[in-house]
């Protein structure tokens, strides 16, 4: 049954679930399949997905040593492993059969936020596919994501229940507590609880 609903997913996202594999042959096809298969689960009209294309340039500007933590290949394996995989991944989306967008100095997670809010009022209700967490300062009433990885839808209720976090409070618990993914210090000796 098609709604008027809206999937935005992010591409590279997604795509690291295939990141283990030796062989691509049938890489193209899985990915437009889940794709396919996600936009029937939640009934959407229309489709984009949103890939990452090098570092966010504004942000390098305001701290240069941003995302600089991430761990990178090491050894000529692995190196060739994440070569593959891109090559493959940059052929896919020439073949997507769907809206896609991915511009210069621009992560996904950006153009998800710029679609997000410009296209609210077009849509019964907005679905991202991501495991981003910056993405849940999004959520709203009729903006919900969900996480391929843990299986779990996330909407303002299931934010309040599980973090006790409004989606407003999101950016601020990351600007409090920091995000070592992204190699940013925040307010030392607060954090995450840890059991």
């Amino acid at each position: 049954e098609e709604k008027n609903n809206l999937l935005i997913l992010d591409g590279n996202n997604l795509a690291y679930r295939w990141i283990g594999r030796h062989n691509y042959d049938n890489f193209t096809e899985d990915y437009i399949s889940t794709i396919k298969s996600l936009a029937g689960s939640y009934h959407a009209k229309r489709i984009i997905v949103a890939f990452d294309f090098g570092k966010s340039y504004y942000r390098v500007e305001l701290l240069d040593t941003y995302k600089a933590g991430r761990k990178k290949p090491t050894t000529p394996e692995e190196t060739q492993k994440y070569d593959d995989f891109f090559k493959c991944l940059n052929e896919t989306i020439e073949e997507l059969p769907m809206e896609s967008y991915k511009f210069r100095g621009v992560e996904a997670d950006d153009i998800i936020a710029y679609l997000t809010t410009h296209l609210a009022e077009n849509y019964e209700h907005i679905w991202i596919v991501s495991s981003d967490t910056d993405l849940h300062q999004l959520i709203t009433e009729n903006v919900s994501i969900f996480n391929l990885y843990s299986r779990k839808e996330r909407t303002e209720d299931s934010l309040l229940e599980d973090k006790g976090l409004s989606p407003s409070e999101v950016l601020l618990a990351k600007i409090i507590a920091g995000d070592s993914g992204d190699n940013i210090t925040g307010v030392e000796g607060i954090g995450a609880k840890r059991s």
